[in-house]
């Protein structure tokens, strides 16, 4: 990945070179509009030709290498919509900051981001609440692609939640298990979040923890993890952390004898991974967030081939964080579109807040952006073939597993 992509607070300007056929209009709308008003539409982050947002990623700590895609996956889905003009006529730029995948520094880059950099809004990889509630008190528009908190802000729009939910119980159930250890990693705000929500869910359905422990991403002895987890007599082992440390957790528990009916990570379906970590995870779950790309909708192929003309650096193109990317990416543009052909912050919040059914061309179940939670209690989960080499939809795939709130 070239190191100039990815270096430093800067400016972007994506310039698009093809123009793709997207289902309808990734976001679903024309950008037909006149450029006779626009040197009238400006504010912060817009001018008569660009509209300039804030990027928030981890671009530094122990989950870089997982995490970078995410950024990837924004320039695509920026690359195709300016090679079609922009929103309203207006390209796409922006600046970026590191939080390094901290919820006090994730406050600090915004800040910078929208007092020093004058951006129009916030596109981020996980919202915290450190950060929502002074971006709310500032009223900007703020689409992240994971949220690490329950609370509602009507300026923050997330693509994926993390909240207790059925869904998570039901599969555990019909796969046979009955007793959980639940594993997150210490001082990462979305695994603890992840692992919290889980925990309460599966308690909620009647499903017995056994053990749970938020361990070391560096310093852990596994070994002995391994032996409590087996003292535990669990059945079911779910692990949210990056898909090295849930490889190596797999592999401690198998050395110790473990026996387990339900194998499930909340990172990892990526096909890196496999070829990096595939014997290890061979007959292991990935939960994920999005329809997983074996089902090849037509959706994927305009993903995939914006992956290759805007972001070749990623490869292979098909990783969930590069889609996690395009998914946030793509709900910011909807506001946009939803704000007016002169948009505004607080238009921005408005109409889409009126969305009730957002689905980025099919690539998530439907979102209701109207409602005061904007939860999707639906997952899709893949399962690492028995060679390893490659990820198999489990039922109900074609459609995700959807549960409600526990």
């Amino acid at each position: 990945m070239p190191s100039s992509i990815f270096s430093g607070y800067r400016t972007i300007l994506l310039v698009g070179v093809t123009t793709l056929g997207l289902l309808g209009g990734c976001g679903g709308s024309a950008k037909n509009s006149t450029a006779g008003s626009k040197a009238n539409c400006t504010g912060p982050g817009v001018s008569s030709d660009t509209i300039d947002f804030g990027l928030i990623y981890s671009d530094s700590g122990s989950t870089k290498t997982t995490l970078l895609p995410f950024r990837a996956g924004v320039d695509a889905r920026l690359g195709v919509e300016n090679a079609r003009g922009g929103v309203n006529g207006r390209r796409l730029t922006y600046a970026w900051g590191d939080d390094q995948n901290l919820p006090k520094q994730s406050l600090v880059t915004a800040r910078n981001l929208i007092t020093d950099k004058q951006v129009f809004g916030i596109v981020q990889l996980t919202a915290s609440d450190d950060a929502s509630s002074w971006l709310q008190d500032e009223g900007i528009p703020t689409v992240a692609a994971l949220s690490t908190g329950q609370s509602s802000y009507d300026n923050v729009f997330t693509v994926t939640t993390y909240f207790p939910e059925t869904s998570w119980p039901k599969f555990v159930r019909d796969h046979g298990g009955t007793r959980a250890a639940v594993i997150g990693v210490q001082f990462d705000p979305v695994s603890k979040q992840q692992k919290s929500a889980v925990v309460e869910s599966l308690v909620a359905s009647g499903i017995d923890i056994t053990y749970t422990r938020d361990i070391s991403p560096t310093n852990e002895n596994l070994a002995v993890v391994a032996r409590e987890i087996k003292q535990s007599k669990t059945d079911t082992l779910i692990v949210s952390a990056t898909p090295d440390l849930y490889a190596s957790i797999l592999d401690a528990a198998g050395q110790a004898g473990v026996s387990l009916r339900v194998r499930i990570g909340l990172l990892g379906y990526d096909p890196n991974q496999l070829n990096r970590f595939g014997s290890k995870l061979a007959g292991s779950v990935i939960a994920v967030n999005s329809t997983p790309f074996e089902l090849n909708l037509p959706a994927h192929r305009v993903f995939l081939q914006a992956m290759v003309d805007y972001a070749p650096q990623v490869q292979p193109p098909n990783q969930q964080m590069a889609l996690n990317g395009w998914t946030a990416a793509d709900m910011f543009i909807r506001g946009l579109e939803a704000s007016g052909s002169c948009p505004t912050r607080q238009g921005f919040i408005t109409g889409l807040n009126k969305v009730n059914r957002y689905t980025a061309d099919d690539l998530l179940a439907p979102i209701d952006l109207s409602s005061a939670l904007r939860q999707n209690p639906c997952f899709y989960f893949v399962q690492v073939s028995q060679d390893g080499s490659h990820f198999n939809p489990l039922p109900p795939a074609p459609q995700p597993l959807c549960g409600n709130s526990s």
